[in-house]
């Protein structure tokens, strides 16, 4: 059996995110229900002083009330962070990148508040203001444009928007813009920037809040 592959799991979970939210509400209530009483009553659950958990958001199997059961055991319960991506690399053809160039600024101011928008609507975190920038690449052709999403410290974004102030022309300092840059700043996530990029938060991927006493929401 051949492992699967990246864009056969986006697949499945888009498929299976899509079942899930088409579910009768009434159902899943009653599924939510049954899945924390099952889980509460493992022998796990029960003999564990510590119960990490994640916050649900939207469709997902419901926590609050197995977190509720937790700290009325007197339970120390952890509640991680779901945290969206900071910075967005938008990759253009040259022809595209020349014509747009002087319309950059506000395409991606407008982006950004929709980002930071979307993320407190889903209940995801940011690790700073999100930046959106845009780099010519070759390989494209004239119309196409692709998207890298990356979680990049906050300190390494802001360094990257000043560049991109500058570029622009609008940076403190008055830099006249630089036109025609190409795609040789490679995305966050290639190997050589991974190493010298350092994690936006203490803890690595999957870091949780501090722990607490008290449930992360609001009866």
């Amino acid at each position: 059996m051949r492992p699967m592959g990246t864009e056969e799991k986006k697949q499945l979970r888009t498929e299976a995110r899509a079942f899930r939210e088409g579910l009768d509400t009434s159902y899943r209530t009653q599924a939510d229900t049954a899945i924390a009483a099952r889980v509460a009553a493992s022998d796990a659950f029960v003999e564990a002083p510590l119960v990490l958990a994640y916050c649900s958001v939207g469709s997902e199997v419901d926590t609050r009330a197995l977190i509720r059961e937790a700290l009325r055991r007197g339970k120390v319960v952890g509640a991680g962070k779901q945290f969206a991506p900071t910075l967005y690399t938008v990759l253009v053809c040259p022809e595209d990148d020349a014509t747009m160039f002087n319309y950059y600024p506000t395409i991606a101011g407008e982006t950004e508040t929709f980002l930071l928008a979307k993320a407190a609507e889903l209940g995801l975190a940011m690790d700073g203001h999100p930046l959106v920038r845009f780099i010519a690449d070759d390989q494209l052709k004239r119309g196409k444009f692709d998207v890298v999403a990356e979680l990049v410290a906050a300190q390494i974004v802001e360094r990257l928007r000043a560049d991109e102030m500058a570029r622009y022309g609008i940076s403190p300092q008055g830099q006249a813009p630089q036109r025609g840059r190409r795609a040789q700043v490679r995305p966050m996530n290639a190997p050589e920037a991974r190493q010298q990029a350092p994690h936006p938060y203490e803890g690595g991927p999957g870091s949780l809040v501090p722990l607490t006493p008290e449930p992360p929401f609001e009866e």
